[in-house]
């Protein structure tokens, strides 16, 4: 994964991701890393929910959006203590343009993060990379790297925080085949 995500942040940085949309099931999508992720989980005992999905179909990259999902889920569990929860939810909406958008989120119970770290968390800097938990290690690049990619998708990322009680990472993503 770690390779993965390098090897993804650096074509982002040189204009060369792999952008191949196609209909991804969502549903399904979501079931998958939440299936990938289940053994770190349940080395922490936490929970991975799966409220709902706001469409049955979306058109944007697999790989990528797989990308983006195994990361903010992954870092949802790096910084929950045992026994939390991390909940994957989404909602379909209209953006200012009259377009359709889905906008998905992953929340956790965690640590949380004070506001000025939010606020530099899609930069890079020199504090970029923290604990999680139970020690685990990270690189620092996930959040850049989803963050490059769901820009290839047309969408935003950002996130929500308080400390001690947890951290919201949401993404939109274009429901429809952009032109």
């Amino acid at each position: 994964d770690l390779l993965n995500d390098i090897l993804d942040w650096s074509r982002a940085q040189t204009g060369k991701i792999f952008y191949k949309p196609s209909l991804i099931e969502m549903p399904l999508l979501i079931e998958e890393m939440i299936d990938l992720m289940k053994n770190q989980a349940d080395k922490k005992e936490i929970r991975l929910l799966n409220k709902k999905c706001c469409s049955e179909k979306i058109w944007a990259d697999k790989n990528i959006l797989q990308t983006v999902l195994r990361n903010l889920i992954s870092n949802a569990i790096k910084f929950t203590d045992v026994g939390g929860e991390v909940v994957i939810d989404s909602e379909e909406m209209t953006d200012g343009t009259a377009q359709q958008i889905c906008i998905f989120s992953v929340s956790d119970n965690g640590i949380g993060m004070p506001k000025d770290k939010v606020e530099r968390l899609f930069q890079m800097n020199d504090d970029i990379s923290k604990q999680g938990t139970a020690g685990e290690k990270g690189t620092g690049l996930g959040l850049l790297l989803c963050k490059e990619l769901i820009n290839v998708h047309g969408g935003e990322i950002k996130a929500k925080s308080e400390l001690g009680k947890g951290t919201t990472i949401s993404f939109s993503i274009p429901k429809e085949k952009r032109v």
